[in-house]
């Protein structure tokens, strides 16, 4: 919805990206009064052909060569936009929630735990949870958690499944690459049970997490998920 674009979508998007832009021949700087006199960063990214219509955007491959090489990384940009019904939109969620999950835990720990706990943020969890692998074997954890993002299914898509935004916190039962450990979700269950969290179950047909790892590691390992349902992930 362009009418409710943050303020800081208009300026930020313009002042990181709109030198590059010119460099590549596709915008101009923005003129002061064309800010002021614009409703929207939508507004004048719209005039400018980039919004929503960026596949149109022609690039030579010579002056592509020139800003990047083959295999380089590249992120995607977007605003944090606050949703209705208490919802947000933004960028890399998966897996950017679960570290802040993480992040929160830490917070919480006092130190007085009987047990150790470690706070795990790994890396290539999509291409094969090749992060994981190393850190599980290292650790040879009793107990694993992935705290991960899962796919709703409330809305038209190609998954089948009972995931829904509004349905709570998920507790992974299963994917197709783990089936977790029946005591830790029964654990899980009774601490939402005990504290109030509204919570949902979680099996999907697709997709998977680091909990599959650590699974497999050492001589197996009892693992479950704790997952936020988002919609399009990926």
């Amino acid at each position: 919805d362009k009418k409710n674009l943050p303020n800081k979508f208009l300026g930020h998007y313009l002042s990181d990206f709109a030198p590059d832009l010119l460099k590549l021949g596709l915008s101009k700087s923005p003129e002061a009064s064309e800010i002021e006199n614009s409703k929207s960063g939508f507004e004048i990214l719209e005039k400018r052909m980039l919004v929503p219509n960026f596949h149109a955007i022609k690039i030579s491959a010579h002056d592509a060569a020139k800003y990047v090489k083959l295999g380089d990384v590249c992120g995607y940009f977007g605003p944090w936009i606050d949703l209705q019904n208490d919802r947000v939109s933004s960028r890399s969620l998966d897996d950017r929630i679960g570290c802040y999950q993480l992040l929160e835990a830490l917070k919480e720990n006092d130190g007085t735990y009987p047990n150790d706990v470690y706070y795990v943020f790994t890396v290539q969890e999509e291409v094969g949870c090749r992060g994981s692998k190393g850190t599980a074997a290292r650790i040879q954890p009793d107990f694993g958690f992935a705290v991960d993002i899962t796919p709703a299914h409330d809305y038209p898509c190609d998954l089948q499944g009972s995931n829904t935004v509004d349905g709570g916190i998920g507790i992974k039962i299963c994917d197709p690459s783990v089936v977790c450990d029946p005591d830790l979700v029964a654990a899980m269950e009774e601490c939402c049970e005990r504290d109030g969290i509204k919570y949902q179950r979680e099996v999907i047909d697709k997709g998977g997490t680091d909990a599959s790892s650590m699974n497999l590691s050492n001589w197996g390992v009892k693992v479950s998920g704790i997952v936020t349902v988002v919609r399009y992930p990926h």
